[in-house]
């Protein structure tokens, strides 16, 4: 699943803010409090390095860099990969709470395709050809992020309403 080349993520949602590797794995909090966490061994790059390489960071605008290392960690290409076979995503949100519950992604007619977008957001997160494959693309977003996915159809109007993660999940119209 490719990632849409112009999305522009919210800084409050998406920039990094710390950064701290332990217990085999790698956690990232951004700006807005949320924490992400992807397996190290998914990054054998970073786990061959030293503490020293490690330790020495640079927080960019939705990415943390290791320049001793000459490589680094996207937020966005964490958010969108796929389940790995065990069940387990490649990234997850470890403070839902904060940001899962009220989060909502929509499958949206755009131009003639279709989008997903994120609730509140002025920009797309992404274009897809067909409705089944903007589907798809939000789903796993929603997944990711522990939130709920709210699929239109072409007039506008909800076709389905569903939660991945979401303590109070919306009610779909029968």
């Amino acid at each position: 699943m490719a990632a849409n080349p112009q999305t522009k993520f919210d800084e409050a949602l998406h920039r990094p803010a710390d950064v701290n590797i332990r217990d085999g794995n790698v956690y990232i909090k951004l700006a807005n409090g949320r924490t992400l966490s992807t397996p190290l061994a998914r990054h054998p790059w970073l786990a061959k390095a030293t503490t020293a390489q490690r330790n020495k960071y640079e927080l960019g605008y939705a990415s943390v860099w290791w320049p001793d290392l000459d490589d680094g960690l996207d937020i966005e290409w964490l958010l969108m990969q796929p389940v790995e076979e065990n069940h387990r995503p490649a990234a997850q949100v470890l403070d839902r709470e904060s940001y899962g519950a009220s989060h909502q992604y929509h499958v949206v007619p755009h131009s003639g395709k279709w989008a997903v977008k994120g609730a509140g957001n002025e920009r797309v997160t992404t274009i897809h050809d067909t409705q089944k494959q903007a589907i798809n693309a939000a789903r796993e977003i929603a997944k990711n992020h522990g939130s709920d996915l709210v699929i239109q159809r072409p007039n506008g109007q909800i076709r389905n309403k569903e939660s991945y993660g979401n303590p109070k999940p919306p009610r779909s119209k029968s």
